[in-house]
């Protein structure tokens, strides 16, 4: 009888798991869909978002995929945020970070992109690249 009292309580609480999992998954699908048709009706805050939970969620391409919709919108700020995923600090295997693969031409292109648009922290940035270069 303890056994059976046992397995039943096990499986309420795997019932009541089980239905918080599902409907955070839902609730987590249900969002990134409605971002996804924000950001195809124009949303650059949702293309960003987008960007960085594709990012999070290790999927590369649709990352870049997000960022460079709304870099072609003139996001500064997704300029700056993939500018970072081709740095060398966000590619280091000694800090065990792994970014979108190290590459300074990309890197520096988007943020002389954000520079260009008027960010004051990618031209600091740049100045203080091309400061240390010297």
């Amino acid at each position: 009888m303890g056994y059976v009292v046992v397995l039943l309580i096990v499986v309420i609480v795997g019932c009541i798991f089980f239905t918080k999992h599902k409907n955070r998954t839902v609730g987590e699908f249900q969002n990134v869909h409605a971002k996804i048709d924000s950001a195809n009706e124009g949303n650059v805050d949702d293309m960003w978002w987008l960007g960085m939970y594709f990012m999070q969620k290790q999927k590369k391409d649709k990352s870049l995929e997000w960022f460079t919709k709304a870099i072609n919108r003139g996001d500064v700020r997704s300029m700056k945020t993939l500018s970072r995923q081709y740095s060398e600090a966000m590619n280091s295997k000694e800090l065990g970070m792994e970014g979108f693969g190290y590459d300074r031409k990309k890197e520096i292109g988007l943020l002389q992109m954000a520079a260009d648009a008027g960010d004051a922290e990618a031209k600091e940035i740049l100045a203080l690249q091309h400061s240390t270069n010297k």
